[in-house]
């Protein structure tokens, strides 16, 4: 088969961060032909990415200009990513047909790109598979908890998600939560979970670190970002520290955030 993959914050080879469309593409390069379609701007960093960075790969990369910005919840993402789109669907509307897509497995976000896809594979002819990694608008929540308030359908560009969630033929999310969300709007395709995993092998490598048994061990394992209220959890932990509670708290992860709760903690 021939596949696409459009994935705006993938990290490349070469650079850090594991994710799951830089490992789909590994994969399926090894029994089908395989182009990579990606941001010129690195989301983890807010840098431009260097062109031949790569050396030799088994699948196709192509990087779609985007000027980028450096504030995550920012207008000038918002008009970066529209940038980013625009670029994309002129790419696009030239290079799917002839390259004879059987399918495009697409990240969600970003919005506009799901539902141009939508519209071009009546087109082209090939299937859309949405992987949805965050439920945007939504999400903006996390940074502006008076949205939280609003009914979703009142909250701007939901109407837009919903179209972006109906493009799809098959739906794919990172937990129970996310593909409800998409399949309210898409009832009648099928869908499945699959969560954010790790490199294995990387993990095994590790040199494990003895814990002290007189201490009670919390672990926290993900992302560090406004979605999540791991400064609420920090606070809590110093205090139980404070009063000479047994207690320690584990944080594995990495993010936006990374820097601030570091020094929250201590």
């Amino acid at each position: 088969m021939n596949v696409v993959i459009v994935a705006p914050f993938c990290s490349l080879p070469g650079e850090p961060y594991f994710n799951r469309f830089l490992y789909l593409a590994q994969t399926l390069a090894q029994t089908h032909r395989v182009t990579l379609v990606t941001s010129s701007f690195r989301h983890f960093d807010k840098r431009q990415r260097e062109p031949d960075f790569y050396g030799e790969l088994p699948f196709e990369i192509v990087t779609i200009y985007e000027p980028g910005y450096r504030v995550n919840i920012s207008l000038k993402r918002v008009w970066s990513h529209s940038r980013f789109f625009v670029n994309f669907a002129r790419w696009a509307k030239g290079a799917l047909g002839k390259m004879n897509v059987d399918v495009v497995y697409s990240a969600y976000p970003l919005l506009s790109t799901n539902i141009f896809l939508g519209r071009l594979k009546k087109e082209s002819g090939f299937k859309l598979i949405v992987d949805v990694q965050d439920i945007w608008p939504e999400a903006i929540s996390g940074a502006l908890p008076l949205v939280r308030k609003v009914p979703i359908k009142l909250i701007p560009f939901s109407s837009k998600a919903n179209k972006a969630y109906a493009s799809a033929d098959f739906l794919i999310a990172v937990s129970e939560t996310y593909l409800s969300r998409a399949k309210k709007a898409n009832p009648s395709v099928k869908g499945k979970v699959l969560y954010i995993g790790a490199d294995g092998g990387v993990i095994e490598d590790v040199v494990p670190i003895k814990l002290s048994d007189d201490e009670l061990h919390f672990a926290y394992i993900g992302t560090l970002s406004h979605s999540y209220d791991i400064e609420t959890l920090i606070d809590a932990f110093n205090i139980y520290h404070r009063g000479g509670v047994n207690y320690r708290l584990h944080i594995m992860g990495g993010g936006p955030s990374f820097e601030k709760l570091r020094v929250r903690a201590g």
